[in-house]
């Protein structure tokens, strides 16, 4: 039995007449067009949102700071306060010595261990053993192993050594000051 290639549309219908191609031309002219609309509103966001970041994280900060203000009420009911928290980012280079600061501190229940194991085809017998075994006795099996702490639990867990006193290595954390204005509208009587 000869089965017809369902993408093969050669002989399947007759040749198009000429409403049927300038549709097809339009369409696909339409196509560009939403594209580039899709780009441009794209390219748009990441400047609205470069210059959210921009205003909230240095702009006002920096003018209430200059006006010796924490918080203020707008005349609308909005409140303008200030938010400090910190950025926490180990760099790859720094995440061993990373890991080895929290287990030496009491803290390395917050770091993941991430084992995955490859195996070919036919070796679902083996790939239910368990891990040490399959590094003591398997052969052919490319294996990684992976550590990790969540960014949010890293950032939980520094910013509270930190509450603590906790004298944290900045650099090893990546650790910076971040400052936010965030502005709170009022609410609505009628909620």
């Amino acid at each position: 039995m000869n089965e017809r290639d369902p993408y093969d549309y050669a002989d399947a219908t007759p040749a198009p007449d000429d409403a049927a191609l300038r549709r097809v031309a339009d369409l696909a002219a339409e196509q560009l067009a939403a594209e580039a609309a899709v780009a441009a509103a794209e390219a748009e966001l990441d400047r609205a949102t470069a210059r959210l970041r921009r205003v909230r994280e240095a702009d006002l900060p920096e003018a209430m700071s200059a006006a010796g203000v924490d918080g203020f009420k707008l005349t609308d009911g909005s409140a303008v306060t200030i938010r400090r928290d910190w950025v926490v980012s180990v760099a790859r280079v720094n995440a061993a010595a990373a890991h080895a600061w929290l287990r030496e501190r009491g803290l390395g229940d917050v770091i993941k261990d991430e084992i995955k194991l490859r195996f070919g085809r036919g070796q679902e017998e083996q790939a239910a053993n368990l891990l040490t075994w399959a590094r003591a006795h398997l052969s052919n099996v490319d294996l990684d192993e992976k550590e990790s702490v969540h960014p949010q639990t890293l950032k939980a867990t520094i910013k509270e050594q930190l509450r603590q006193h906790v004298d944290v290595p900045v650099a090893l954390f990546g650790l910076m000051p971040l400052v936010i204005a965030v502005v709170t509208k009022p609410k609505s009587a009628g909620l």
